[in-house]
C-alpha cells in the first residue's frame, strides 16, 4: 500500500505487481462506483493517465453546478494561505458562497474583487459576509483594493448603490482612508470627493473625520476632472462640499464652476483665488487690483459679504501683502474699514503706512479710533482743515508736533480759523493759538495768516522765547503783537533787533508811548536811528522824540539824517570833528554843520578849533559872523597869501598889515588878533622881524608888494 499512496493512480493501475480486485477492495470504493457499467471505463480512463487523483476537480465538466477547476484552484489557495490575487476571475459564486463561511471570510481574510461585488451586488442575501469582506479590507490598510471596487460600481455606473452599501458597513472608511499611506493620491482624492456627495451628514460629519476630510479636500488637486467622471451636477456637489466649510487651496475650475464657489464661499483667499474670484464679476485684476482692491470688492456684493465682512482680517492681511504699491482706495472706504470693529490693529496700521487717498477724508471725527485718528492725519489722509487742526491739536495732548507742521505747510487751502469760533472753547483756541506762534517751522506767509485769522492779539507784554527775529518782525507788522508798552518793553529786552517793526506799523503810537519814561531806552533810539528798514521820515520822527542830543560821528546814519540830528539834536561835542571835515559831506549836511558853526563861533575861536578851509572862507563873508577878526587870526595859517590880503581889507584890519609888505617898519597894537597874524607874516618870512616896545609892537617889513 505504501506505493499505492506514494505513487499516481495511473502506476499504481499499470504495475504488474498490484492485484486490481485486491486494490479495489483495500481502497473500500463506493459499491455503486464499483456495480456501475461505467467502471471499467473509469479505470481504464486512469490507468491511461486521462484522469489522476485529483479528478474531483473535473466534476464540474460532468454534473451542473459544480466548481470548476479555477473556482477550486481559488478554495484551495484561500485554505492553503496562498491565496491568489484578488483580481483572479471566479465563476460559480453560488457555489463558492457556499463552501466559504463568514468566520473563514474573516479568518483567511478573502479578498476577491469578483466575490467582493458579488457580495456587495446580493447584499440582501449576504449581509454577514458583506460585512465580513469590508472588516477585511478595513484590516488589510489597503486603499487599493476598495479603489478597485469603486471603479468596477463606476463602469457599472452603480455609484449610488454602493457608496449606499460602503457607508451602512463602513463610514468611517473616508477618515480611515486619508490616515493610509496613499498608495494611489489621486484615485484616493476621486474616491473621496464621489463619496463626499453620497454619504450622509452624520458619517462625514464626525469631528475627527470632518477636519481630516477637509483639510484633505483642500490640498487635493483638481476636483473638475473628479467631477467629470460622475453624473453629479457640480453645483449640487459644491452645495455638499459647502456643508463640510470647504475652502479650496487653489480655485481650479470653470468659471460657472468658480462662480458657485465664491458664492458659496468656498476658497482660501490668496492672490490667485482672489483674481479669479474677481474674473468671475470682470473686475480689474491689473492696476486697480493692487492699488484700491477694497473699491472693486465692495462693488459685488457676495465678494463683500463673504470676504470683506466674514473674511476681514484675513483679507486685508493678504491686500497688505499682494504688492509694495500706495493704496487709493476711497475716503468713505476708508472710513468705514478703520470704524470697522472686527479690524484688528495690526491690519488698520498696515492700511494706513501704505494708503494716499487721491481724496482726503474730510473730517478726522468721522474716524472713531482716536489713534487711527492721528495716523491717518500724520499720513496726510486727512484734510487739513480747521477743524481738523484743532482736533488733532488736542488728540496731541495740545501741542503743535512737527507733523501738524508739515501738515499746514503742505496745505493749499486758506486757513480761517473765524469761521469755526464759538464751536470749541475760548482757552482751547488761544492753547492752539500759542502754540502756533512759537512754531519756527511754519512757513512764514501761513504762519500770519493762520494767526491773523484767528483775530487774537498780545497787548499786555509778549512774553514768548526763542522765536525766530523774522516772525516776530511780520507778528508786529501784523498786528499780532500790538503797540502797546508792555510789549514794546518786552520786545526791547528779547528781539530789540525788531523793535523797528513798532514804528514800521504805527509810528506816532510808537513815539507817543516810547517817549513814557517807563519805556524810552536811547540806546534803542539810537539803533532805530540807524536801521535801515525805516524810512527817513520814520527816523526823523525818531529824532524827534529823541530826549539826548545825537553825534553822528562814526555812524551810519545816511547823509540826509545826519543833517537833520546836526540841525535838530546836535551834539556839541561833535563840533570840532564837523568843522574840519566840513567840505567832505553833502550840501545838506555842510549847511547844518554852517549853522551850528554859526551858533558856536565862540567856542570855535576860543578852543581854537580847526576850521574847514571853506568853511572859514565861508564863515568870513557871512555879516552874521561874530569875531570875525579873531576867527581869522586863529585860522590865518590855512590862509594862502592872497586870500591873506583879501581878507585882511574885507575885514577891515588896519592898512599896516599891507604896509608891512611893502618894506615898512609900522607899528601895531599888542594883542591877540595882531599877534597871531604877525607870527603867521614872521613865519612865511613876509616880515624881518617883530619887536615890542613902548607898549606896541615895531614889525621891520620887506618889500613883497
Amino acid at each position: 500500500m505504501e506505493k499505492v499512496y506514494s505513487e499516481s493512480m495511473s502506476d499504481v493501475l499499470l504495475s504488474s505487481e498490484i492485484d486490481l480486485n485486491d486494490f479495489i477492495n483495500k481502497l473500500e470504493c463506493d459499491e455503486n462506483l464499483i456495480k456501475s457499467p461505467y467502471f471499467d471505463l473509469i479505470i481504464f480512463i486512469v490507468r491511461e493517465g486521462l484522469i489522476d487523483e485529483n479528478y474531483t476537480d473535473y466534476l464540474t465538466y460532468f454534473y451542473e453546478n459544480n466548481l470548476n477547476i479555477e473556482d477550486k484552484e481559488f478554495l484551495r489557495g484561500i485554505y492553503d494561505r496562498r491565496p491568489k490575487e484578488w483580481t483572479y476571475s471566479l465563476t460559480n459564486f453560488d457555489r463558492i458562497t457556499t463552501e466559504l463561511s463568514v468566520e473563514e471570510l474573516i479568518r483567511f481574510k478573502v479578498l476577491n474583487l469578483d466575490l467582493s461585488i458579488f457580495y456587495i451586488e446580493n447584499m440582501d442575501k449576504y449581509d454577514s459576509e458583506v460585512t465580513a469582506i469590508f472588516n477585511v479590507i478595513r484590516n488589510s490598510e489597503s486603499s487599493v483594493y476598495i479603489l478597485d471596487i469603486y471603479e468596477r460600481f463606476k463602469e457599472e455606473k452603480k455609484l449610488l448603490n454602493f457608496f449606499g452599501i460602503l457607508e451602512s458597513k463602513w463610514n468611517l472608511v473616508l477618515k480611515d482612508l486619508i490616515s493610509l499611506n496613499l498608495e494611489k493620491r489621486l484615485k484616493i482624492e476621486e474616491f473621496i470627493y464621489i463619496a463626499i456627495f453620497y454619504f450622509s451628514d452624520s458619517s462625514v460629519k464626525d469631528n475627527d473625520s470632518t477636519i481630516k476630510i477637509k483639510d484633505f479636500i483642500e490640498q487635493s488637486s483638481d476636483f473638475e476632472e473628479y467631477l467629470k467622471v460622475s453624473d453629479i451636477p457640480s453645483e449640487d456637489y459644491l452645495k455638499r462640499l459647502s456643508k463640510l466649510n470647504i475652502k479650496f487651496m487653489e480655485i481650479n475650475a470653470t468659471k460657472i464652476q468658480t462662480k458657485k464657489i465664491v458664492e458659496l464661499n468656498m476658497f482660501h483667499l490668496s492672490e490667485n483665488n482672489l483674481k479669479n474670484a474677481f474674473m468671475v464679476y470682470e473686475l480689474d485684476i491689473n492696476k486697480r487690483f493692487y492699488s484700491d482692491n477694497i473699491s472693486l470688492l465692495l462693488s459685488e456684493e457676495i465678494l463683500k459679504v463673504n470676504i470683506y465682512e466674514n473674511q476681514l482680517n484675513e483679507y486685508i492681511n493678504l491686500y497688505l501683502s499682494l504688492s509694495n504699491e500706495l493704496l487709493r482706495e476711497t475716503p468713505e472706504i476708508i472710513v468705514e474699514l478703520m470704524n470697522n470693529p472686527s479690524l484688528s490693529s495690526e491690519n488698520s496700521s498696515g492700511v494706513i503706512d501704505r494708503l494716499e487717498l487721491p481724496k482726503k477724508i474730510n473730517e478726522i471725527n468721522s474716524v472713531k479710533d482716536l489713534s487711527q485718528r492721528k495716523m491717518l492725519f500724520d499720513s496726510g489722509n486727512i484734510l487739513v482743515s480747521e477743524e481738523n487742526i484743532i482736533e488733532y491739536f488736542l488728540l496731541s495732548e495740545n501741542q503743535v508736533n512737527d507733523s501738524l507742521v508739515d501738515k499746514i505747510n503742505t496745505n493749499n487751502i486758506e486757513l480761517n480759523f473765524q469761521t469755526i469760533k464759538g464751536r470749541y472753547a475760548e482757552e482751547i483756541l488761544s492753547s492752539l493759538y500759542d502754540n502756533l506762534v512759537i512754531k519756527n517751522s511754519i512757513d512764514t506767509h501761513k504762519y500770519i495768516s493762520i494767526l491773523k485769522s484767528f483775530e487774537l492779539v498780545y497787548k499786555d507784554g509778549f512774553n514768548k522765547e526763542g522765536i525766530q527775529i523774522e516772525k516776530i518782525k511780520e507778528l508786529i507788522l501784523a498786528g499780532i503783537i500790538e503797540v502797546t508798552m508792555p510789549n514794546i518793553v518786552a520786545i526791547m529786552k528779547k528781539y530789540e533787533e525788531v523793535v523797528y517793526a513798532f514804528v514800521k506799523r504805527d509810528m506816532n503810537t510808537f513815539i507817543d508811548v516810547f517817549g513814557q519814561e517807563d519805556c524810552y531806552n536811547q540806546s534803542v533810539l539810537i539803533k532805530l536811528i540807524a536801521n535801515e528798514n525805516l524810512t527817513e521820515k520814520e527816523k526823523k520822527g525818531l529824532i524827534d522824540t529823541s530826549k539826548e542830543n545825537i553825534s553822528i560821528l562814526n555812524s551810519s546814519y545816511p547823509k540826509d539824517i545826519k543833517a537833520y540830528i546836526v540841525q535838530h539834536k546836535f551834539k556839541e561835542s561833535d563840533l570840532p570833528e564837523l568843522i574840519s571835515s566840513y567840505a567832505n559831506v553833502n550840501t545838506k549836511l555842510q549847511q547844518a554843520i554852517y549853522d551850528r558853526a554859526l551858533e558856536n563861533i565862540n567856542i570855535i575861536i576860543e578852543n581854537e578849533y580847526v576850521v574847514d578851509k571853506a568853511l572859514l572862507v565861508r564863515l568870513l563873508l557871512d555879516e552874521q559872523t561874530e569875531n570875525k577878526k579873531l576867527l581869522f587870526a586863529v585860522n590865518v595859517e590855512m590862509m594862502t597869501f592872497n586870500e591873506l590880503l583879501v581878507f585882511i581889507k574885507k575885514l577891515d584890519f588896519p592898512i599896516e598889515f599891507i604896509n608891512v609888505l611893502k618894506g615898512k617898519r609900522p607899528k601895531f597894537e599888542v594883542n591877540k588878533i595882531n599877534k597871531l597874524i604877525l607870527d603867521t607874516y614872521l613865519d612865511r618870512n613876509y616880515i624881518n622881524r617883530i619887536h615890542e616896545e613902548d607898549g606896541e609892537y615895531r614889525v621891520y617889513g620887506k618889500r613883497i608888494l
